[in-house]
């Protein structure tokens, strides 16, 4: 049995804040029965913390389709707002006894948003 979690990488853009979903699987394509059990995901600027010091945000999802492995996101405007630039995450699933399990992992990729960066004062009105 393969417990290596999967490894994908995540691309945000600066300040977006809309829900998001990931549908969890194993290595076999196989949904991660989700029912019972909490679903964290932290963001961090090391690969490897030996501590939470560092830590980004961490989110606790809401499961919305536990059979089918399905959890949802949604970060708030701090969480959102951070740095442009490439850190770590991983996801863990827990269940009622605290036992924990890292399902997947990989980048999370921050870009620039554009449209913040380029949008005029709030106090100049367009004609």
């Amino acid at each position: 049995m393969n417990l290596s979690p999967q490894t994908e990488d995540i691309t945000t853009t600066k300040g977006d804040t809309i829900a998001w979903t990931l549908t969890l699987v194993d290595r076999n394509g196989v949904a991660i029965n989700l029912t019972a059990l909490t679903v964290k995901l932290t963001v961090d600027p090391r690969q490897s913390p030996t501590d939470d010091h560092s830590l980004l945000f961490q989110l606790t999802g809401t499961v919305t389709s536990a059979a089918s492995g399905i959890v949802q996101f949604q970060l708030s405007d701090v969480e959102a707002n951070q740095v442009p630039g490439t850190y770590h995450y991983d996801v863990e699933v827990q269940d009622a006894s605290l036992h924990s399990r890292t399902v997947l992992r990989g980048k999370w990729i921050i870009e620039p948003d554009i449209t913040s960066a380029t949008a005029p004062p709030a106090d100049v009105h367009a004609h």
